[in-house]
């Protein structure tokens, strides 16, 4: 029986198919025997190989849904040869096919491979002998299969990125392409599966022939549906060589990922001998050797064997300095120095190298210094600036080690060629701005940077290093040099942050042109107003000078985060105000308390830890300040920090002494008064309705950027300019810290959210629903587009502050929901449960799951077509919706599993149900399967109540538990 009566073009999707554009369809490769062969002859064919073979994969598993007719098994059948075939021009490339199509699309093509070879109940035993003298089509069906299994169990082990928008269903399909791949790759993962795959694979490496290996030829062109296949021969063959060299990858793949490395190394090291045998090979193409030279080195250094280290290269700077490293920095700088000239290691990789070395106790400290000069300099001649980590280690060398490693920095300078020395002059500059760093400049180094900036010749042999220091911007009597040098000295006050320097350089300039303001020589310095007015009345203006330059500095130390330079700084303007301005000086107290606030809060809070009470004594003296009309102001920064640290703190009684006069502050004041009577709704409306005012007026239409008919912002007047800014606001939400606070804050985010958007089918759930007004007062001024960001970005801030805030999740998955995502939606529900139930080990309060929240989820799951799913939630309702979950469970087309989903349900109500469908739809394994659970001991209605409490939970944790795996 070669072909069944009926004409194929019959076939419903045949019928509608056209191919206008003159592009052979897949249905015609069915009606004409030789068409597939002479089509894959061509050059440049079209459609290609590959969308061939995924085109018949994929009619092939459609036709499998469909109602089993003899034409129809006669289709399928067909299909299935002409992927074989596809699959045999393409020479079995396993890389190519993984590249291109799913995951269930390869396992296909692979299982019906062995099938076609394989006689009717085939088994064999493990053996060497047995195995090897299996016949080629066999013995390369099942190597193939058994390499793609052990492949795909590495890549799943590995971690991903996840897709940012969930993968889209393709048009037309039947069944959840995610659950089959998933149930592939849980087949794939089995251990007993992996097991025999390894197994079958070291046996074959004991194979001593070639093998013929399956062409296109030798597939039959029709389906033949008698027991007994014709046996076709092969013509084309793999050499030995070419099948050992992609099993030993691939197994040595696998004990790397066990780490087993000492067998990795054996496996690699023979890949590595058999590439270089064969040479050019069509089949071993697609084997990465890069991915091969690599895990060489890296069984060299994780094994140390002598066995493993030959087959590294010698001349590979990565091997040699992984292996100075291991033992204990001999020669790591040699290899330093040699790379400086070849340039094979990365920035990267030396970087680490240095962190690894400044980690590590007992080094040398001439060692370390070395270490950084080879890296500076490295970096500098790839154009890069020096790295952070190499001027942290230069300064925790001590001083008297500078001086030893300058005669190394002078070599190492001296030895690079003419044109990379100048790479390194800006990198010999800083060095020089440094004061703790500049004995690592000799006289041939000072020499060579004032020749590079035409800065006259400097006295040569008889000068010490200090005098040249000291006089490398030599103070000149003529006038002509005058001009340059008092560049030098401004260029270096705007460099430096060391107080002594800055008052050695003031001292300086001072004497050169007493009526010059240097505090002005940088035109981004600016200090606070009322800080310009006391030191305008210092007198002298050395000292104004000076009193500035250490408040800009401070300021720019800030920026840096620099926060120990910047309160050293600020130490020094304390002092300098002593004798001169009692009222300066508590101002800067202010100032360092503001420095002291941000370490803290950039550190974490740790920067402060156990001095709690220290600091709140600190921000009292602060706060009064404000009261007193003597004293300076505290700038409106410094209050805010003082708020939000109090905020942080969970100290809500010092708020008020901070007073209202800054409309942030006055947010944190109505917070407070809210969190201390969350008890009693009414005392909290009257703060809670303030907030609410506030936050209609911070996302009202007005408050946003007024723009003139060109787009031009228009200037606002001095009432307009007194609103809060958004910006600020939402600033200073995302800094705060305390999970009580950002819960009043969602809430009340949640709440104008839904007042202004007004849509029943879409309410965020919050957690205090009760204390808001219920409307707004005019809900076209509010804008919704700034409440829905202000809420996004609050709560993906909570959320980074407390992952696991079981309200914030169902918030976060109610927004998901309303943004029509239903699996991210699900997710955030599922996570809010696991999250209060220990990971479903207890039972799930009715407050995270309340009747609310299922019906959403069931909704996501309709959305889904996940109707089993949907049934079983039926069950979780107080009272069990069965219109619903009949409803669903009538829907022929679900991708969730079906009757897999079965031993979740513990109602017997449904269960019959599903019995009674199962039989008028004549379906008798899903019936049984319905059966089965219906028949289990603990449902009987006759068990106590407490037994059929037990199982349900036993279920809904079970239950739970599975979507967890499916969703999160």
């Amino acid at each position: 029986m070669d072909r069944p009566p009926t004409p194929i073009a019959e076939d419903p999707v045949i019928e509608n198919s056209s191919h206008t554009n003159g592009k052979l369809m897949w249905f015609e490769f069915l009606l004409d025997n030789n068409l597939l062969e002479n089509h894959l002859a061509t050059e440049n064919h079209d459609p290609s190989a590959l969308e061939l073979l995924e085109q018949f994969v994929d009619q092939a598993i459609r036709s499998l849904g469909t109602e089993e007719t003899p034409e129809q098994k006669w289709k399928t059948l067909s299909l299935n040869l002409m992927a074989l075939k596809v699959a045999a021009h393409l020479k079995w490339d396993l890389t190519v096919f993984k590249n291109r199509f799913p995951l269930y699309m390869v396992h296909k093509v692979l299982k019906d491979f062995v099938e076609h070879v394989s006689p009717v109940n085939f088994s064999i035993q493990s053996a060497s002998s047995t195995i090897c003298g299996l016949p080629d089509p066999i013995l390369f069906a099942l190597t193939t299969y058994n390499r793609w299994s052990i492949q795909t169990y590495i890549e799943s082990a590995l971690p991903s990125r996840q897709p940012k928008n969930p993968i889209q269903q393709p048009v037309g399909n039947t069944f959840n392409v995610a659950g089959v791949n998933e149930m592939v790759l849980k087949t794939v993962q089995r251990y007993s599966t992996l097991k025999e795959c390894v197994s079958f694979l070291e046996f074959v490496v004991n194979l001593d022939r070639d093998v013929m290996i399956p062409d296109f030829h030798f597939f039959p062109n029709s389906p033949v549906f008698d027991q007994e296949r014709p046996l076709n021969v092969s013509s084309n063959k793999i050499s030995r060589s070419e099948l050992l060299c992609l099993i030993c990858f691939d197994l040595g793949l696998f004990y790397f990922h066990e780490k087993r490395h000492q067998k990795a190394a054996e496996m690699f090291q023979k890949t590595h001998t058999l590439l270089i045998e064969i040479g050019r090979s069509e089949y071993c193409k697609s084997l990465d050797r890069n991915a091969l030279k690599g895990y060489l080195e890296s069984c060299a250094y994780l094994t140390d064997t002598e066995d493993s280290k030959p087959c590294v290269s010698s001349d590979i700077l990565a091997s040699r300095l992984l292996r100075c490293q291991k033992s204990g920095y001999k020669g790591v700088v040699d290899i330093l120095l040699e790379d400086n000239v070849r340039r094979e290691l990365t920035c990267y990789q030396r970087e680490v190298v240095l962190q690894e070395a400044l980690s590590l106790v007992h080094l040398d400290p001439y060692l370390l210094i070395q270490i950084c000069l080879c890296n500076a300099i490295r970096q500098s001649l790839e154009n890069q600036p020096v790295s952070l980590t190499v001027l942290k280690g230069l300064n925790l060398v001590p001083q008297k080690y500078l001086e030893v490693a300058s005669k190394f920095l002078e070599e190492t300078v001296t030895q690079l060629k003419l044109p990379d020395r100048s790479k390194v002059v800006a990198f010999l500059w800083s060095i020089h701005c440094d004061r703790n760093l500049r004995p690592l400049l000799t006289q041939s180094i000072l020499k060579f940077l004032c020749q590079k900036e035409n800065q006259g010749r400097l006295k040569e042999e008889d000068e010490k290093v200090e005098v040249l220091q000291n006089n490398l911007y030599s103070q000149t009597s003529d006038h002509e040099n005058m001009g340059v040098y008092l560049g030098q000295l401004t260029l270096r006050l705007i460099l430096s942050h060391d107080p002594a320097e800055l008052d050695e350089l003031l001292t300086k300039l001072h004497k050169i042109s007493t009526a010059g303001k240097y505090a002005s020589a940088y035109n981004k310095w600016h200090i606070d107003k009322s800080y310009a007015f006391i030191i305008d009345g210092l007198g002298n203006k050395r000292r104004q000078d000076m009193i500035v330059l250490l408040l800009v500095k401070t300021q720019h130390c800030i920026e840096l985060k620099n926060f120990t330079t910047a309160k050293r700084l600020l130490q020094a303007a304390h002092n300098l105000m002593k004798e001169f301005s009692s009222k300066l000086q508590r101002a800067i107290v202010n100032e360092m308390l503001y420095v002291d606030l941000l370490h803290a809060q950039d550190s974490s809070y740790k920067h402060l830890d156990g001095k709690l009470e220290e600091t709140i004594k600190r921000i009292q003296t602060c706060c009064a300040c404000v009261q007193n009309d003597r004293e300076i102001r505290p700038r409106d920064a410094i209050l805010r920090l003082c708020s939000l640290y109090i905020m942080n703190m969970q100290q809500w009684q010092l708020v008020k002494v901070i007073g209202e006069h800054d409309p942030i502050i006055k947010i944190c004041a109505n917070l407070v008064d809210i969190i201390q009577n969350l008890r009693d709704v009414a005392a909290c409306r009257k703060p809670a309705a303030e907030l609410w005012e506030t936050f209609c007026g911070i996302f009202s239409y007005s408050n946003q950027t007024k723009r003139d008919f060109l787009g031009v912002p228009v200037k606002r007047n001095a009432k307009e300019m007194s609103g809060l800014k958004r910006m600020d606001v939402m600033n200073f939400i995302t800094q705060m810290q305390s999970s009580l606070t950002l819960s009043v804050l969602i809430s009340c985010l949640c709440k104008l959210y839904n007042s202004v958007k007004d849509d029943p089918s879409n309410i965020l759930s919050h957690e205090y629903p009760a204390i808001w007004p219920r409307h707004v007062s005019s809900s076209n001024d509010v804008s919704i587009a700034a409440v829905s960001s202000a809420l996004t970005r609050t709560l993906g801030h909570a959320l980074e502050v407390n992952p696991d805030h079981p309200y914030w999740l169902k918030t976060k998955g109610d927004i998901q929901m309303a943004s029509n995502q239903p699996v991210a939606a699900l997710r955030y529900y599922l996570m809010a449960a696991a999250a209060t139930s220990q990971y479903f080990q207890k039972p799930v309060p009715k407050e995270v799951l309340s009747e609310e929240v299922l019906r959403k989820m069931s909704k996501c799951f309709t959305t889904l077509k996940c109707y089993t799913q949907v049934a079983v939630l039926c069950q979780f309702m107080e009272s069990i919706d069965y219109q619903a979950a009949f409803k669903v469970l009538q829907e022929k087309m679900c991708y969730d599993g079906g009757d897999a989903m079965y031993e979740f349900f513990w109602d017997m109500t449904i269960l019959e149900y599903l019995v009674y469908m199962h039989h008028k739809r004549g379906e008798e394994e899903k019936k049984q399967v319905a059966l089965r659970v219906l028949n289990h001991p603990e449902l009987n209605t006759c068990n106590p109540a407490h037994i059929l409490q037990a199982a349900s939970q036993r279920r809904k944790a079970k239950f739970l538990s599975a979507l967890a795996k499916q969703y999160l």
